[in-house]
C-alpha cells in the first residue's frame, strides 16, 4: 500500500470516527435529557400529534418522537405544550410529566416524562465528557485530512532522534495505568449517580430510593467537577508520559551517551531513591482508605439492594483500591528505570541490535 493511499484511508477512518462520535454525543444528550430531581410542577400529558426522527439523524441513533401534548397540571391548570424528542410517543395518554423552570424564567424550562430522575446528575458530565472526545476526534480528523493534501516533509533532523517503533517498544506502566485509572474514575463517578436518583421527581423535593449510597461514600464531589478535573489530569499525565517515554527510548538507543548530556541528574539520584519508599507508603495509605470505604459499604448496606446500588456505594472503595494496587505494582524509581534501560541497551549493543548508539552532530 502506497503512502498516499495509507494517508487517505487514515483520514477516512478519522472522519468516520468523528461522525460516530457526534451521533453518540447526540444520542446521549437525547437519552439523558431532563432537569434536576426536584421539579417545579407535576402533571399528566396526552400526546396529540408527533413527528418521527431517526433511526439515524441529528438526534443520534434510534427512533424518537417530538410530540405536541395536552398537559393537565396537579393544580388543575391545562395547557398545550411541545415535548422534546424521546419524551413521549404517539398514542400515549395520561403520562406523568414534570416542568422544571430555571431561575432565568419561563423562557428556559425543562419539560419531560416523569418516570425516573436517574439521569439528572448524568446529563451535564456525560455531555461534557463526550464533547471532549468529539473535539479530540475533530482535531485528529482535521490533521489527517490536511496530511492527505499536504504530506509531512521532514526537513530537520532532531537531536537524539528515535523511531516510532522504538517509542512503541517503551513502556512506562505507572503513567499509562494512571491515565486509564483517571478515565475509569470519571466514568465510574458519573454512572454511580444513576441508582441514587432512580425514582420519579418530586414537586419541590426529592427522596432518594437508596440513601445508603450517600452514607457509604467517603467523599461526594459533583460529577461535573470530577469529569472536568479528571479529563484535564488525564491529558496532563498523558503529556508527561509522552515526554518520559521519548527520553526512555533515547536511553534505550544511545545509552550512557544520552545520559551524559546532563550531569546534574547524578546529583539528584540519591534524593530520587528516597521517593521509592515514599511511593510505597502512599500505596499502603490508599489501600487503608479503600479498606475503610469497604467497611462503610458493609455497615450501611442493605441486603435487598440490587447489585447496581452496591457498586455505586463501593465507588470510593473500588477506585482507591485500584489506585493503591496500581501504585504498589508499578513502583519503579527513576534510577531503577534508567538501570533497566541501560541493561537493555547493553544487551542490544552486544547482539548488534542498535544503530550505532551515537547522536548526530
Amino acid at each position: 500500500m502506497t503512502n498516499p493511499t495509507r494517508r487517505l484511508l487514515k483520514a477516512l477512518a478519522w472522519c468516520l470516527a468523528l461522525v460516530l462520535g457526534l451521533l453518540a454525543w447526540s444520542t446521549v444528550a437525547r437519552v439523558t435529557y431532563g432537569g434536576g430531581p426536584e421539579a417545579d410542577r407535576l402533571g399528566v400529558a396526552t400526546a396529540t400529534t408527533c413527528t418521527e426522527h431517526g433511526p439515524i439523524g441529528p438526534r443520534g441513533f434510534g427512533t424518537s418522537y417530538t410530540c405536541q401534548a395536552e398537559v393537565r397540571w396537579s393544580d388543575g391548570e391545562t395547557e398545550h405544550a411541545e415535548f422534546p424528542a424521546g419524551q413521549l410517543e404517539p398514542g400515549e395518554r395520561d403520562v406523568p410529566v414534570y416542568l422544571d423552570t430555571s431561575e432565568s424564567g419561563r423562557a428556559d424550562t425543562t419539560l419531560g416524562r416523569n418516570d425516573t430522575a436517574k439521569y439528572s446528575a448524568v446529563r451535564l458530565p456525560a455531555v461534557i465528557g463526550l464533547g471532549f472526545l468529539v473535539v479530540v476526534l475533530a482535531l485528529g480528523a482535521g490533521v489527517a485530512v490536511y496530511r492527505v493534501f499536504r504530506p509531512e516533509t521532514r526537513t530537520e533532523t532532531k537531536e537524539w532522534p528515535v523511531t516510532r517503533a522504538e517509542l512503541k517498544a517503551v513502556r512506562i506502566p505507572r503513567l499509562q495505568l494512571l491515565v486509564a485509572w483517571l478515565v475509569v474514575a470519571v466514568a465510574y463517578t458519573v454512572l454511580a449517580t444513576i441508582p441514587r436518583y432512580d425514582a420519579p421527581r418530586g414537586e419541590g423535593t426529592f427522596t432518594s430510593p437508596w440513601p445508603q449510597i450517600e452514607w457509604a461514600l467517603l467523599v461526594d464531589p459533583p460529577a461535573t467537577g470530577v469529569v472536568i478535573i479528571g479529563l484535564i489530569l488525564a491529558v496532563l499525565v498523558w503529556a508527561i508520559y509522552s515526554s518520559v517515554r521519548a527520553d526512555a527510548a533515547r536511553v534505550l538507543r544511545y545509552g550512557p551517551e544520552f545520559l551524559a548530556r546532563d550531569q546534574r541528574k547524578k546529583l539528584v539520584a540519591a534524593e530520587r531513591r528516597k521517593r521509592g519508599a515514599a511511593g510505597s507508603v502512599i500505596g499502603l495509605l490508599l489501600l487503608a482508605l479503600a479498606l475503610w470505604g469497604t467497611i462503610r459499604v458493609i455497615v450501611t448496606g442493605s441486603a435487598d439492594a440490587p447489585l447496581t446500588v452496591w457498586l455505586a456505594s463501593a465507588r470510593d472503595a473500588v477506585l482507591l483500591a485500584g489506585l493503591g494496587a496500581l501504585w504498589l505494582a508499578t513502583a519503579e524509581t527513576t534510577p531503577q528505570r534508567i538501570a533497566r534501560l541501560l541493561a537493555e541497551h547493553e544487551r542490544r549493543s552486544g547482539s548488534g541490535g542498535t544503530a550505532g548508539g551515537a547522536a548526530p552532530s
